[in-house]
């Protein structure tokens, strides 16, 4: 049952799509505010992908105290795909 339920995670978190930035015509915003509402976004994928990682580290080590293997490496090498700046994202470093 938990490997189920963990395989389920690491399947949804490999298939997840980040979206692109759409601008909604009928706001008509000015320069300055889609610059403000792009930069927004972007913060948010930022903070999404963060936790993407975490979850992702959670389930490895989860898998691995329940000699999931396989898993814990499929959940890991999810974990380890991105790039992190090892000042600013420690604890992604950590995990």
């Amino acid at each position: 049952m938990r490997q189920m339920l963990l395989d389920k995670a690491v399947k949804a978190l490999q298939d997840f799509e980040v979206p692109e930035f759409e601008l909604k015509p009928e706001l008509n915003l000015v320069e300055e505010e889609i610059v403000a509402a792009k930069r927004k976004f972007m913060l948010q994928q930022v903070r999404e992908r963060k936790e993407r990682v975490l979850i992702c580290s959670e389930i490895a080590s989860f898998a691995m105290d329940e000699l999931l293997v396989d898993l814990s490496f499929t959940a890991a090498t999810l974990g380890t795909s991105e790039t992190w700046d090892a000042l600013k994202d420690s604890d992604l470093v950590i995990a």
